[in-house]
């Protein structure tokens, strides 16, 4: 399948067309494009005009924009890109050549019949498919998304674009979870692997994958602070996490650089079992249990998200959907998923894995870690840790200049964690392009 490349889309705006001068053609009228039959010559336009021959089939994707008459804009994504890529998944190679239109133009078909996108006062969007045949009419619609199913009817196909499909197997897979009170031993497990989880993230979320140094919460804790200088900066208070009298996170909190509360969490237990979360601008996650799942819905905006813990082989895995509240929408729903795999979590999106986090047994040092996404298939980062132990209390984390894992390592020390007799990292400190940033933890115990 051939592709003829005029630039890349990220706007959804709206496209529809009109069809004068012969009965025939079906297409219904608008301000913005015109699809006539009529002589070249009966028409003025000075910008450029793409002529299409016969021969041959072909389909043009088309979101023009007036910032995109500008050769010197770059845009990547977008609708046109994400459909392009649905068609040369779902049809032969040859079976049409794909044009990607994002100027304005006029576009000439052999046939007679020509596609007016030259107001600049307009935008476009839509998609145009020809046979080719010099006795068949141009086939138009007015929008970009489900461009496969529009292909396939005027192919005699009966292909769907994966997206559709997969909307079908995200809705019945989320029915099967809603209403779920189901609460067990290994929900209470997976429970506390996501309590833990929360803990650590809280508090060294800008540390990345750090062995065992960050244990589980201590018994008898009340409260710990997170706090950070830089440089030559005043340590400021950056973060506390409250204790609940079962051991239980009781609450997340955030402050700015004035020393107030910025953002906080309440996390609501009923008989020791996590039922919900509210922060403190109303939003509500409600969590419910299935036996070895862990399922939690929060809505985010345009969107549903409903995430699901779930144990296999002992180890945890994570499910994620985002549903968009507009059916209109169905290629931007998507489902991630967080595998265990061989000392490996991977992540997969829509099934296309983007990013690869292996290590090495956390209880042995040095401890090994590599991190590796994922774009089209291709490596984008490459970056590779290890934390080496200096002695009971002392530990150093370096990185690799490595850019892929067969280059050879040259490792740089990049920081420091210093640990209390209880084994609890209280001081850690990154050499962040020769700028060094010091995080303090306190831990405050009940009396």
């Amino acid at each position: 399948m051939k592709i003829l490349f005029i630039s890349l889309s990220i706007a959804l705006l709206s496209l529809t067309a009109v069809a004068q001068d012969n009965p025939k053609q079906n297409a219904t009228s608008t301000d913005n494009a015109t699809l006539t039959f009529g002589s070249e010559e009966k028409t003025t336009f000075k910008t450029d005009t793409l002529r299409i021959a016969s021969g041959k089939s072909y389909l043009i994707l088309i979101d023009v924009q007036k910032e995109y008459d500008d050769p010197t804009v770059s845009i990547m994504g977008g609708p046109v890109d994400d459909e392009e890529k649905e068609l040369l998944k779902n049809f032969e190679e040859d079976s049409f050549e794909i044009i990607k239109q994002y100027q304005h133009t006029l576009i000439l078909f052999e046939n007679g019949q020509k596609l007016d996108l030259s107001s600049l006062a307009n935008t476009f969007q839509g998609v145009a498919y020809w046979n080719g045949n010099i006795e068949d009419d141009v086939q138009f619609k007015n929008i970009i998304k489900k461009s496969t199913e529009f292909v396939a009817e005027q192919m005699g196909l009966n292909t769907q674009s994966s997206y559709v499909i997969n909307n079908e197997k995200y809705k019945e897979a989320l029915a099967l979870l809603q209403n779920k009170n189901n609460f067990t031993e290994k929900s209470r497990l997976i429970m506390n692997s996501f309590l833990d989880d929360v803990y650590k993230a809280f508090l060294n979320n800008r540390l990345g994958q750090d062995a065992n140094l960050f244990n589980t919460l201590p018994e008898n804790l009340k409260k710990m602070n997170l706090s950070v200088s830089i440089g030559s900066e005043e340590k400021m208070l950056k973060r506390s996490i409250e204790i609940n009298k079962k051991g239980r996170i009781d609450k997340l909190i955030l402050f700015d650089r004035a020393g107030k509360i910025s953002r906080s969490i309440q996390y609501i237990y009923e008989n020791d079992i996590l039922k919900k979360t509210i922060n403190d601008q109303g939003t509500t996650t409600i969590f419910s249990y299935d036996d070895d799942k862990m399922i939690f819905f929060q809505n985010i905006g345009d969107a549903n998200e409903t995430n699901v813990y779930y144990l296999k082989n002992d180890k945890k895995n994570i499910e994620n959907y985002i549903i968009m509240i507009d059916d209109t929408y169905p290629s931007q729903n998507s489902l991630s998923k967080t595998i265990n795999e061989k000392n490996c979590e991977i992540r997969y999106i829509n099934d296309v894995v983007w990013t690869r986090n292996c290590f090495t047994d956390q209880n042995v040092f040095p401890y090994l870690h590599t991190y590796t996404s994922y774009q089209d298939g291709e490596v984008l980062q490459y970056r590779k840790f290890k934390i080496e132990k200096k002695n009971k209390k002392t530990y150093h984390k370096y990185y690799s200049n490595a850019q892929q894992d067969t280059d050879k390592d040259v490792y740089e020390l990049k920081g420091i964690y210093q640990l209390n007799d209880d084994n609890l990292v209280t001081n850690y400190t990154i050499t962040d392009d020769q700028e060094k940033v010091n995080l303090e933890i306190e831990y405050i115990y009940n009396h």
